[in-house]
């Protein structure tokens, strides 16, 4: 996606195209980094744009948040750009409640933490917000934000469940908004001497990259590693990936590494952005 490119926007939310940029203000602060690329994307898929406070006071306004938004609009025109203040105690319960469908939520992150919760906002918004999110985390080149935005392959962790596999359908979508290639990526643990090989795992993975490829490029590679936070980490860093892509359920108090693990690890430590999106309420069945 070159600057001011212009193309269709994805269906990231349960088949919607997207049609609203959400950018949370938090703590007072719209972070640069959450501007600089939420704008970018309004642009590229003609999106509105929409700057959200929450404040606990009734009468709060933000001044700095209307100038942002007003800035934003005398700069990029052609955009609907617009600042709503939303009353409540807990940022990430009513942004979560605020937003509706066809919304992508663009926050940056400074403390979203890998395998256990540090009661960020970005990890409460996660388990409560039923559209995709696109965090950006602490480690993500805002300079290569600010010169190419979203441009490049796509890299898609699954781990075998219905959940992670309803990523597919969005993960193409975006894959097709933003570059020419999508990796879908398993990772599984190093073996053990006398550990069976499970076949099943890339003849699954091959199934869904052929059933994806009628829409662009897709293909797919199974990771042995045993932390899977750096192991899609460096496959993305492989292939250049503009973004990681994870489509998870609600945390669960079970002891495997499950995707709303890893996509808080995959926040803290990527240097892309990372797409979480909430997978629908389906069996938690494996598929290899």
């Amino acid at each position: 996606m070159q600057p001011h490119s212009t193309t269709a926007a994805p269906a990231l939310d349960a088949g919607r195209p997207i049609t609203r940029i959400v950018m949370p203000s938090i703590d007072g602060m719209l972070h640069d980094r959450t501007t600089t690329l939420g704008v970018r994307l309004a642009e590229a898929w003609g999106c509105d744009v929409e700057l959200v406070h929450v404040t606990p006071s009734i009468a709060s306004v933000d001044p700095v948040l209307d100038h942002l938004a007003e800035q934003a609009q005398s700069v990029h025109p052609d955009l609907k750009v617009q600042a709503t203040h939303l009353y409540g105690d807990d940022p990430a319960a009513a942004v979560a409640d605020h937003v509706g469908a066809g919304a992508l939520v663009v926050m940056a992150t400074e403390h979203i933490d890998a395998w256990r919760v540090k009661d960020s906002v970005a990890e409460k918004l996660l388990d409560r917000i039923g559209g995709p999110v696109l965090l950006i985390g602490p480690n993500v080149n805002i300079s290569r934000i600010r010169e190419v935005g979203l441009h490049g392959e796509v890299v898609l962790g699954v781990d075998g469940s219905a959940a992670a596999e309803a990523g597919v359908a969005p993960a193409l979508a975006l894959a097709k908004a933003v570059g020419y290639r999508l990796w879908l990526a398993r990772v599984v643990p190093d073996p053990e001497p006398g550990d069976p090989f499970h076949p099943e795992i890339a003849s699954r993975l091959q199934t869904l990259a052929e059933e994806g490829s009628h829409e662009i490029a897709t293909r797919w590679e199974v990771l042995q590693d045993n932390d899977p936070v750096d192991a899609l980490e460096a496959l993305a860093q492989r292939r250049d990936a503009a973004v990681l892509v994870v489509s998870r359920r609600r945390r669960t108090s079970s002891d495997r590494p499950s995707m709303a693990s890893i996509s808080a690890g995959l926040v803290a430590t990527s240097a892309r952005p990372v797409l979480v999106l909430s997978a629908p309420d389906v069996p938690a069945v494996e598929a290899g």
